[in-house]
């Protein structure tokens, strides 16, 4: 059974040595895909470096096409996904989850991911993510923003929680409020392109995302919507 770290990246030439250094023994194929043309040539060499494979994706703002785009360049059983400033906190674990998802008949693994911090470094924002998927043309990302794997097709498909794959976004309060600003653009993109129709999940992250840049008038707006719109009662009660 083959495991491949699927990642994309822009231009953080530190952090992409520092996973790679860190993690590389743990993977039997790397794929990294660059989606701008700043630092390429460093980021190449440090690929090279560490028997990594590279490509170029002209990036279309759009993270769920740059996923599937390095998805399918992956030749192993599974593929196991971070950002470049993410740390995996249990490296040495994720073979074992792999050969449990294979048992049991699983085609994706969500981990728990230590996401957002406040001013005094303590974790405010958590939540389950995607980290193993299933390398299978039925499993697709989904949405330019906050992506998610979608099956194309529910036969078959079957998924659990495993702690063991446990992530910290090493971020700090500045990092997060850039990060907020630049998600901003993308949802309210979607929102006004599907209006009423817009996914609940998507309001939600509106509403999130205006809460914590001070905007509580827009904040209260989405949230109130997302409480009538959701059918699932504990991000209700989030919001």
């Amino acid at each position: 059974m083959s495991i491949c770290l699927g990642m994309i990246v822009k231009d953080e030439v530190s952090d992409i040595e520092r996973i790679l250094k860190d993690y590389r023994q743990y993977f039997d194929e790397i794929q990294i895909t660059i989606t701008s043309p700043d630092k390429r040539k460093e980021i190449e060499e440090i690929c090279d470096k560490y028997k990594a494979n590279y490509t170029y994706f002209e990036w279309v703002e759009d993270f769920a096409a740059a996923r599937n785009f390095n998805k399918e360049l992956c030749k192993s059983d599974w593929v196991f996904v971070i950002d470049t400033d993410d740390v995996i906190l249990y490296p040495e674990k994720i073979r074992e989850v792999a050969e449990r998802a294979k048992s049991e008949h699983f085609n994706v693994v969500y981990g728990y991911y230590h996401y957002g911090v406040d001013q005094d470094g303590n974790c405010c924002a958590a939540h389950w993510k995607e980290r193993l998927i299933k390398n299978s043309k039925n499993l697709r990302w989904n949405k330019k923003i906050h992506e998610n794997i979608v099956p194309l097709s529910m036969v078959g498909h079957n998924f659990d929680l495993d702690e063991r794959l446990e992530v910290k976004h090493n971020c700090t309060y500045e990092d997060s409020l850039k990060s907020n600003e630049r998600n901003i653009k993308f949802l309210l993109e979607e929102y006004k392109q599907d209006g009423e129709k817009t996914d609940p999940r998507t309001i939600a992250y509106l509403g999130r995302v205006f809460f914590g840049l001070g905007d509580f008038k827009r904040a209260r707006y989405f949230l109130e919507k997302h409480i009538e719109l959701s059918g699932w009662d504990e991000d209700r009660f989030q919001s």
